[in-house]
């Protein structure tokens, strides 16, 4: 029967904050940081990296990067050359401000950065798992208290710019009346974005329906649509309302104001029209390519005939 250890294992990080500098795309950097506990067990610890969020941008010593950064996932040009890791007790405890440090490891990481890489800020995040070998029990919690965050920056000039081009209604299989806001990243950053705000007005100014839509990533040059269903109890077929439409990426935003006339627009039933991959118009064509070839024998053959 084995023992059961009725006491937290709990690993932390130093420092939380990594500044890497510039890393030119297709190149690669080294860093380190450390692994502390206050356990005096070993402790096994996974490496993991994440894609740090909007979030880490909104503490203060991180602001000024939010305009100039990309919201494309650099977790995965992230390696770790040991991994996982073992922290080892020491023999005596070390006093810091937040506590005794009874043992600590050293763990490293590459980031190897894409060729194509957008010209802008990074943000990931370095995540430990620690676990109990196999001597531990149930009653035992193992915890990672703190994760590192890691910034670099590709060289070059990032601009995080879009532009709304238009509000539509679209078509909604679920039967509701779908507004649709087409949105275009004019930047050179991939940017998180989702319509924050769509406000319905009736032609007297009364707001009817007000609604959000799901985040998107777009890439640099691409255009997307955020599509927002409305009950057909809000929207009548035939009236005309303005849509005022709000997308926001970070800090930035975009308005957009339209006139829209409601129609009732139903998907049609029956036969499918052939995809343009499965040879339904490859067929239609080469029928048509018989009959000309037809008409050509035998308009060659009346020439033929009369001389």
């Amino acid at each position: 029967m084995g023992v059961s250890f009725a006491r937290d294992l709990q690993v932390g990080v130093s420092p939380t904050r990594i500044a890497l500098g510039e890393i030119a795309p297709g190149s690669e950097a080294y860093s380190a940081f450390s692994l502390v506990t206050q356990s005096q067990d070993e402790i096994l610890v996974g490496l993991g990296a994440i894609p740090a969020g909007r979030d880490a941008y909104n503490k203060p010593e991180n602001a000024p990067l939010s305009n100039i950064s990309s919201d494309a996932d650099p977790s995965g040009w992230v390696s770790f050359p040991a991994n996982p890791v073992v922290i080892m007790p020491i023999n005596r405890s070390i006093e810091t401000l937040g506590g005794s440090i009874s043992g600590w490891r050293g763990a490293g990481f590459n980031v190897h950065v894409s060729k194509d890489a957008e010209p802008c800020y990074y943000a990931f995040q370095i995540r430990p798992t620690p676990y109990a070998g196999a001597a531990y029990e149930t009653g035992v919690t193992i915890a990672a208290i703190t994760v590192v965050t890691v910034f670099f920056k590709v060289p070059g000039t990032c601009i995080r710019d879009g532009a709304i081009l238009d509000i539509q209604q679209g078509i909604s299989a679920s039967g509701n009346i779908e507004i649709d806001t087409y949105f275009k990243n004019t930047g050179t950053a991939t940017i998180d974005s989702h319509v924050t705000e769509l406000k319905i007005y009736a032609e007297n100014g009364t707001e009817v329906a007000a609604s959000m839509s799901g985040a998107q990533k777009i890439g640099p040059g691409k255009t997307t649509a955020f599509p927002i269903d409305f009950s057909p109890r809000l929207l009548e077929v035939g009236k005309t309302y303005r849509a005022v439409s709000t997308v926001s990426w970070g800090t930035k935003s975009a308005t957009k104001s339209v006139l829209l006339t409601i129609e009732r627009i139903e998907i049609p039933t029956g036969a499918a029209i052939p995809a343009a991959d499965d040879g339904g118009v490859w067929a239609f064509s080469g029928i048509r390519l018989l009959i000309l070839i037809l008409i050509i024998l035998a308009a060659s053959y009346w020439v033929y005939k009369r001389d």
